[in-house]
């Protein structure tokens, strides 16, 4: 297995090359519960993996004055920590989302242009 480590002005990017195949590892900032109680940024190995298929639909829900709002979180990057797993042996993993909110207001609730 060969490593090789590169550096940039953000962060440290490693590439791990295994049985001829390529996988980059990122350092990701991940907040950690500390024995005192505290929480510390701390920089982790994460492998940046490739999402095969997504089903993100909207979800909605309508408010008692007749507005309906609709949002979804769809994701933007999935990270698989290396070496790092939950307490039932499953690896842990990384989402980046972005959620995207859309209103539908009745008329008379709109500010008068």
């Amino acid at each position: 297995m060969g490593l090789r480590i590169e550096y940039n002005q953000l962060f440290c990017k490693m590439q791990k090359k295994d049985f001829g195949m390529s996988k980059k590892i990122e350092r990701v900032p991940l907040a950690e519960l500390q024995p005192d109680g505290t929480i510390k940024n701390v920089l982790k190995n994460a492998v940046l993996m490739d999402i095969m298929a997504s089903n993100d639909p909207w979800a909605s829900v309508t408010l008692d004055d007749g507005s309906e709002l609709r949002y979804k979180h769809p994701v933007l990057k999935v990270f698989k920590l290396v070496d790092v797993y939950d307490e039932t042996g499953n690896p842990v993993y990384l989402m980046q989302h972005s959620p995207m909110i859309s209103a539908s207001v009745p008329e008379d609730l709109k500010k008068k242009r």
